[in-house]
């Protein structure tokens, strides 16, 4: 009788874990909207989400090191290909800053997101 309750305890934990498990990949990434240059607010974010940026217009979005993004400086870096949706790939700070004129500089036009 303890074999059958010990096994039945066992496949019961097996079950929970696959459930678990199931609902863990079907979490779904989500887009975040950011109306750039009018949103300058550091947010967290989830690995896969997408950040997707609007009213880019006249601005651009320049990925940059620590550094870069203190001094908005771009050290070379040429703006992200599609200004309008980035995906986030993987943990850790993502710094963007724009680099026409003196926007950065002059209006703090950058944003700081961190990927979880």
């Amino acid at each position: 009788m303890a074999e059958i309750r010990s096994s039945a305890t066992a496949v019961m934990i097996m079950v929970t874990m696959s459930m678990l498990f199931q609902n863990q990949l079907a979490v779904e990434a989500i887009t975040h909207i950011v109306s750039w240059p009018n949103h300058f607010e550091n947010f967290i974010a989830k690995k896969g989400d997408i950040i997707d940026f609007v009213n880019v217009g006249a601005h651009n979005m320049v990925e940059v090191n620590a550094d870069g993004y203190n001094t908005c400086k771009t050290g070379g870096a040429e703006p992200v290909p599609n200004q309008r949706s980035v995906q986030l790939n993987k943990p850790g700070d993502i710094l963007f800053i724009c680099n026409v004129g003196d926007h950065c500089s002059k209006f703090n036009m950058k944003i700081n997101i961190t990927v979880t």
